[in-house]
């Protein structure tokens, strides 16, 4: 038996730091993720993998 994807879309903020470091947060119901890079898309990466993480522990937020 095959596993089911299913394609989630989960809204973000973005933001630099004062240190210029870049911040993405994504609010879940019941708590959310972080993640940091040098540019936009390194934070948006790096919050990918943490709500992969997330979703992989607590499952799929509800919408």
């Amino acid at each position: 038996m095959s596993a089911m994807k299913r394609m989630v879309q989960i809204p973000y903020e973005l933001e630099q730091e004062d240190d210029g470091t870049w911040a993405a947060h994504a609010s879940f119901p019941n708590g959310g993720a972080h993640g940091l890079g040098d540019s936009p898309e390194e934070a948006a990466a790096d919050l990918h993998e943490a709500v992969s993480l997330v979703i992989d522990v607590f499952g799929v937020p509800p919408g």
